[in-house]
C-alpha cells in the first residue's frame, strides 16, 4: 500500500498546513509521496527534510519581514516576495535547510506549476531540491505580484492556476491512501476573480494565463466538490480548517498566522485516530 500527502496552496493561509505537518512529524507519520501546490510546495520541503517548526518560522516570521515582502521589491524586481531572499538567503544562511535529509528521503516529492505557454499543469518531481528549486519558486509565483519563472524550457506561474488540489494526479500515480490538507473550510466555494481587467492587460501575450484566471473558480469548485465526494466514499482523507482566523492570502498579522498554525496542529490532533485508521497504522 502506497500513501500520499497532498498540500493545497493558499498563500499565507499555509500557516494552517505548517501546523498539520508539524503534528505529522511529532507523531512520526510519513508518506511514500508528497505533492504540494504553491505555498504547499514550499512547506512540503520542510516536512520531507523533517525540520519541525521550520515551516512556520518561514511562514509566520520571515515572510512578513520587509526583506521578504515589500512593494519596493515588487517595483524593483517584479516580485512582491523577494525571491533571492526567500529561496537563497533564508535556506542557505538565516535558517539552514537540511538538504541532506531531503535528498536522502525515501519520500517522493512533486510540485505543481502552470505552463503559461500551453496552459498545462507541470507535475515536477523534486528528487534533489538544489537542482529543482526553480520549480518550487514557480509553483508559488502568483499572477500580478510575481514574475513568470523561466526554467527548464518552461515559462511558469502558480500551480494553482491549473491544479489546485492534485489528488487525482496522485491517484493516477498509484497511491492507495491519500491525505489532503486543505486551507479552505469544509463546503468552501470560490468566487470569480475580480482582477480580470488587470490580468487581461498584464498577460495579453499569454492567453492561457488569462483563461486559467477567468475560469479558475469554476474548475476549483468542481474539484473541491469531487474531493468532498471521494472523502464521503472513504477514498480520500481530508483535513479542513476548523477556523481560518480571518487569515488572507497576503496576511501579515503574525498573531493571526500563529493562531492558524495552532489550529492546524490541533485539527490534525483531533482527527488522529481516524487518520491512523485510514492509513492503517498503529
Amino acid at each position: 500500500m502506497k500513501t500520499a500527502l497532498v498540500l493545497e496552496g493558499g498563500g499565507m493561509r499555509g500557516a494552517y498546513t505548517c501546523g498539520t505537518i508539524d503534528f505529522l512529524l511529532d507523531n512520526n507519520i510519513h508518506f511514500d509521496g508528497v505533492i504540494g501546490v504553491s505555498a504547499g510546495a514550499c512547506h512540503a520541503t520542510s516536512y520531507i527534510s523533517e525540520q519541525r517548526g521550520r515551516a512556520i518560522r518561514i511562514g509566520a516570521h520571515y515572510l512578513v519581514d520587509k526583506r521578504s515582502f515589500s512593494f519596493k521589491s515588487l517595483i524593483q524586481t517584479g516580485d512582491l516576495f523577494n525571491a533571492q531572499f526567500i529561496y537563497d538567503e533564508i535556506p542557505n544562511v538565516i535558517d539552514p535547510f537540511d538538504y541532506k535529509t531531503f535528498n536522502n528521503s525515501k519520500t517522493r516529492m512533486y510540485c505543481v506549476c502552470f505552463d503559461c505557454e500551453n496552459g498545462q499543469s507541470i507535475y515536477a518531481p523534486i528528487p534533489h531540491i538544489q537542482e529543482n528549486m526553480e520549480y518550487i519558486r514557480a509553483s508559488a509565483s502568483l499572477p500580478i505580484i510575481s514574475k513568470i519563472v523561466e526554467f527548464d524550457g518552461h515559462k511558469m506561474l502558480d500551480g494553482g492556476l491549473g491544479d489546485s488540489i492534485p489528488f487525482e494526479f496522485m491517484m493516477d500515480k498509484g497511491y492507495d491512501k491519500i491525505v489532503v490538507v486543505s486551507t479552505k473550510v469544509r463546503g468552501y466555494r470560490k468566487s470569480s476573480n475580480k482582477l480580470m481587467p488587470m490580468i487581461e492587460k498584464m498577460y495579453k501575450d499569454y492567453p492561457y494565463v488569462i483563461d486559467a484566471c477567468k475560469n479558475r473558480h469554476t474548475r476549483y469548485n468542481a474539484q473541491f466538490e469531487k474531493m468532498e465526494e471521494l472523502e464521503k466514499e472513504g477514498k480520500l482523507f481530508v483535513i479542513y480548517p476548523s477556523d481560518t482566523h480571518g487569515v488572507g492570502r497576503l496576511e501579515q498579522d503574525v498573531v493571526k498566522l500563529e493562531s492558524l498554525y495552532k489550529t492546524g496542529y490541533q485539527d490534525a490532533q483531533d482527527c488522529k485516530d481516524a487518520l491512523c485508521e485510514y492509513l492503517q497504522i498503529a
